[in-house]
């Protein structure tokens, strides 16, 4: 079979990162040593591993068998994909998400018959992780985060932007607990360098989340520019959002403006209900940061009305709105399923604002101590259970373990 040097070079590497992942830590089948065992020489496997090339395509045959994999390359399915890919990548910018997936069910209908063939299962079984990720708000595992990674360095794919888009989306959760490594693959990914404009909006949101507003500001006002001139009024939306979350926390004054320009928005266009579920959301986020608790439940209302399946920290926030103005909580009722792949920290927080009213407030006030205070990390939550522990313990007495409360989270704070 008459495979491109190219194509036996990212091969090459790909055999590399396989091996690897079904090593892991143990001395099994996998090592270099027992892989290549009456097949090649360790040095020619570090070789192929590295890029280099084999004088025999036997070598990656053999090798590739050992991996499940079979060896080959397919011009016409290349032609075939790149093409699709530059619909796909269209599609995803407009955020055009029935498109998406009529785009992604083509193209793995054209792999088909090749996901048994090594550099195309890859691409197959990445196209499912974004379908995944559109159809159900899927992340990947930590298993395809590490391997990503390593894809994404090495450059062997064309897909960079969607293995950008995929790490992202499981590392942003990272923010909250654990900013040097959401850092780490932040810088990793490189979000300046992408083809998609739509994927500089996780900058955005990641110079949010350590309080660069210089830089925030700058990103906002360029893709404002681009996204305007192409006429994308779903990434346009999303930007105005930013700059929603920029004011609420640098420059309150314009927070009005902004939100205007939103609502004429909304007027001009037909937006998916999602879209607009996220837009009021994050309003009412601005409005809670500035402790107008009011408007805030009624954007958190409006976001509601369009979408119920919103996201956590948002029907946490709608809680604490409730709560500080003495209204019952009255928050969507999720499943453990719907919340599992939260952070502990939120799971904690949404089980104790399902608590009935029938539940002691002892009960309430320890389940605060021993399953919430170990684990709040964020701000805004620290916050949120800083007030309603206050509210607690002024009915038991117990003001202890408000001091205890204190005392804990200084100890988080001078640890980080």
């Amino acid at each position: 079979m008459n495979v491109s040097r190219d194509r036996l070079s990212v091969i090459g590497k790909l055999i590399g990162i396989y091996r690897e992942e079904r090593r892991g830590n143990t001395q099994n089948s996998f090592t270099l040593k027992k892989f290549c065992e009456g097949i090649c020489s360790i040095n020619t496997l570090k070789n192929i591993e590295a890029g280099g090339l084999s004088r025999s395509e036997d070598v990656y045959i053999e090798l590739l068998d050992k991996l499940d994999l079979k060896f080959g390359e397919f011009p016409v399915i290349d032609e075939a994909i790149d093409k699709l890919m530059k619909g796909l990548y269209k599609a995803i910018e407009f955020y055009e998400r029935e498109d998406v997936i009529i785009l992604i069910d083509k193209s793995k209908r054209v792999l088909y018959e090749v996901k048994e063939y090594v550099y195309y299962s890859e691409i197959y079984q990445i196209l499912d992780k974004l379908y995944e990720y559109y159809n159900y708000d899927s992340q990947i595992d930590e298993v395809d985060l590490q391997k990503y990674l390593v894809i994404l360095s090495k450059g062997l794919l064309k897909i960079n932007d969607i293995l950008k888009l995929l790490i992202y989306s499981k590392s942003s959760s990272y923010c909250v607990l654990d900013m040097e490594l959401y850092t780490k693959i932040v810088d990793m990914i490189d979000l300046v360098d992408v083809d998609l404009h739509c994927l500089k909006i996780n900058l955005i949101h990641y110079y949010l989340s350590i309080g660069d507003f210089i830089s925030m500001n700058n990103i906002i006002d360029d893709l404002e520019h681009v996204f305007l001139e192409e006429g994308n009024k779903i990434r346009l939306l999303d930007i105005l959002n930013c700059r929603v979350s920029l004011n609420s926390y640098n420059n309150k004054v314009n927070l009005n403006i902004v939100i205007d320009r939103i609502e004429e928005l909304i007027k001009k266009y037909k937006y998916p209900d999602i879209k607009l579920s996220e837009t009021f959301a994050n309003i009412g986020s601005a409005f809670h940061n500035d402790k107008n608790y009011i408007l805030s439940l009624e954007y958190y209302k409006k976001s509601f009305s369009y979408y119920r399946d919103s996201y956590l920290p948002t029907i946490l926030y709608m809680a604490d709105c409730q709560n500080r103005l003495g209204l019952d909580i009255n928050i969507p009722i999720l499943n453990d399923k719907d919340i599992s792949s939260y952070p502990v920290e939120l799971i904690k927080m949404y089980k104790y604002f399902t608590l009935g009213d029938d539940i002691p407030v002892f009960v309430k006030q320890n389940y605060i101590m021993k399953q919430i205070l170990p684990h709040l990390e964020n701000e805004v939550n620290i916050e949120i259970f800083k007030y309603e522990l206050g509210r607690i313990v002024d009915i038991t007495g117990q003001y202890k373990n408000f001091l205890v409360f204190e005392r804990e989270i200084q100890k988080k704070i001078h640890n980080r």
